[in-house]
């Protein structure tokens, strides 16, 4: 099977506008971390995750509450990982 050619998922195609680093944070977010644990594991600030958040909803056109993202994610989790 050629896996160049294989047809992306629609969650492939949705995390495909995303930068490395979004999609490191969406990877951890579908491990359960928080945002807090996020910050630690890839040595930013709290509030540099939580714009990390801010710009994958609004790239994944999310709703703008919180539980958007998380919700998606545990949608989605199986395909993430």
């Amino acid at each position: 099977m050629d896996l160049n050619n294989q047809e992306k998922t629609p969650v492939q195609d949705a995390l495909a506008p995303l930068t490395q680093m979004e999609k490191k944070v969406v990877s951890l977010i579908s491990h359960g971390l928080s945002t807090l644990e996020i910050a630690d594991r890839l040595c930013l600030s709290k509030s540099t995750v939580k714009t990390h958040r801010h710009n994958i909803c609004r790239k994944l056109k999310l709703p703008k509450n919180q539980n958007a993202l998380l919700n998606w994610v545990l949608l989605n989790n199986h395909l993430i990982r």
